[in-house]
């Protein structure tokens, strides 16, 4: 694969792009100024993107002169057609897993916030219980349990508490 850098005014968006992006450009700017442009936009044979319409609209908030492109000349018209609605469409098959991703979250400091994204540990695990940080419990060792409803959640989680457990809700 070879990238190319094109002045940002040689590139044009798709006219008949399905996709509605714009409430993420701002999220999308500030990822390329804080990381760096590290996702080409693809085009074709025209300079028309097929993949990349918010790094462009992003491109254009942060006043680039030029982005990095990747041009798509293998692929027919409707191959292009194709792998522009793919490249929007198959991230919806996949799906977090959650205990995973609050691990990684509480592995590391970072501020979502200028992104527009609200993703932090407290988002899955909340009311983690400080007062029983000195007491030697495995993190190894979990048990999750299902409640039919936030009621029963939260009596649960205050009665874990009273007997001494370490615990925290956390909303799967």
């Amino acid at each position: 694969m070879t990238i190319y850098e094109y002045n940002l005014s040689e590139i044009r968006p798709y006219q008949n792009n399905p996709r509605n992006n714009r409430t993420a450009v701002d999220g999308v700017a500030e990822s390329i100024r804080r990381f760096g442009f590290k996702q080409p936009i693809v085009i074709d044979a025209d300079k028309t993107i097929v993949c990349g319409h918010t790094r462009y609209l992003a491109a254009l908030k942060l006043k680039l002169a030029t982005v990095p492109c990747v041009l798509a000349d293998d692929l027919s018209d409707d191959e292009i057609k194709a792998y522009r609605l793919l490249d929007n469409k198959l991230h919806e098959l996949s799906s977090w897993d959650d205990e995973l991703l609050a691990r990684e979250l509480d592995s590391f400091e970072f501020d979502f916030e200028p992104f527009g994204v609200e993703f932090t540990c407290d988002d899955f695990c909340q009311n983690l219980d400080d007062e029983n940080d000195d007491k030697d419990v495995p993190q190894s060792f979990q048990l999750i349990v299902e409640c039919d409803d936030e009621e029963s959640q939260d009596e649960l989680y205050e009665r874990l508490k009273r007997e001494g457990y370490r615990a925290r809700i956390c909303n799967l």
